[in-house]
């Protein structure tokens, strides 16, 4: 996503995948990829920042809790907005590797400088 691939991330998600995030709530690949595009293309730069990744492996299944800092750049080199937060995700093994089922960022801070 970082990349501007948005038309790749239809490998990274389940069909019926869910995504609750500041920008919205989307159900079904198409609609979680519709919304990340919306909320990301207009951004010549964003970049999404993960650390402390906890995962709870059950089988084919795992739930992943991470931190999270996203920052956004419309134009120039300054950040217009970033934010901090908990990144949860629900993934599900399928023959070709993992695709997330679910994803959720609940945020804790947001800096828009102005």
């Amino acid at each position: 996503m970082d990349d501007h691939r948005f038309d790749d991330l239809v490998a990274l998600f389940t069909g019926d995948a869910t995504a609750t995030t500041p920008g919205g709530t989307a159900r079904g690949r198409e609609a979680v990829i519709a919304q990340t595009t919306r909320n990301h293309a207009d951004y010549a730069h964003f970049q999404h920042l993960i650390t402390t990744v906890l995962i709870d492996l059950d089988g084919d299944r795992a739930v992943v809790r991470a931190n999270l800092v996203a920052t956004f750049v419309r134009d120039g080199s300054l950040p217009e907005l970033a934010i901090g937060g908990l990144l949860r995700l629900q993934a599900q093994r399928i023959r070709e590797g993992w695709q997330l089922a679910n994803l959720e960022i609940l945020p804790l801070w947001r800096h828009a400088p102005g």
